[in-house]
């Protein structure tokens, strides 16, 4: 299910602005996949909250922070 429509999609502008490339230049069509990308990345996302609840979201924040925190620490 899409839940970001094509009409809400950035334009092409929109697009290299929130980028801010920092001197990369990419042509429309790196743009346009990327932009396709993250907007699958985000239907995926809100079908998932769509599914779970927003609460989820907040176990997966304290889930990955603990994990970060953790990380090189030998496991009990």
């Amino acid at each position: 299910m899409k839940l970001v429509s094509e009409h809400n999609k950035l334009s092409l502008p929109e697009c290299r602005k929130a980028i801010g490339t920092g001197g990369v230049k990419y042509t429309d069509e790196e743009l346009i996949e990327m932009r396709d990308w993250l907007t699958n990345m985000a239907d995926i996302c809100l079908e998932y909250l769509e599914k779970n609840g927003v609460d989820c979201l907040d176990e997966l924040i304290a889930k990955t922070e603990a994990e970060a925190k953790n990380k090189g620490k030998p496991k009990k």
